[in-house]
């Protein structure tokens, strides 16, 4: 009885190691397969995406990892607020879902500018809005640049312009 008990527990062992083992070599294939797909194969053009959002007209690039990025000339166009400039703009999905808004900011007065609260208004290509992240441009010194980042927990990547507003 003892070695009959023995053999059940020796057959079940072998038959969870080899559950397991077929798990992880069917897992392990599928990321191999993604992982060797070429760059020209995760970037998607405009046109792809414009499938998706049609009110989009500028491209769109997608990492590995999952990140698209908004590469539109229009969106990347170099702003003025007031006594701010604003420069290296991005806009950005990250692969959980979160749109990232992000600029350089430059204090172009002789002066220290106090924070301001700001909202940062997405647009589609008929000038219409798609959304806002609310943001803060903290206290600067005079010619100071610093980075603002806000983000939103929705999909505004594909928005064609934008405007920054006071709050």
């Amino acid at each position: 009885m003892k070695s009959e008990g023995k053999s059940k527990i020796l057959v079940i062992a072998i038959i969870v190691i080899l559950v397991l083992a077929i798990i992880w070599i069917v897992t392990r294939n599928k990321g191999d397969n993604n992982g060797t797909q070429t760059d020209s194969s995760q970037t998607q053009t405009a046109s792809q995406k414009e499938e998706k959002n049609e009110d989009y007209s500028g491209p769109l690039t997608e990492t590995k990892d999952g990140v698209i990025s908004n590469i539109s000339p229009k969106l990347s166009k170099e702003r003025k607020l007031d006594d701010y400039k604003i420069s290296n703009i991005s806009l950005t999905k990250e692969s959980n879902g979160i749109t990232r808004f992000s600029a350089d900011v430059t204090n172009k007065t002789d002066k220290n500018l106090g924070s301001t609260k700001i909202e940062v208004v997405l647009l589609d290509k008929k000038g219409n809005e798609l959304g806002r992240i609310p943001g803060v441009i903290i206290a600067t010194k005079p010619g100071e640049t610093i980075e603002v980042r806000t983000e939103i927990n929705q999909d505004f990547v594909s928005a064609y312009d934008f405007k920054i507003v006071k709050k």
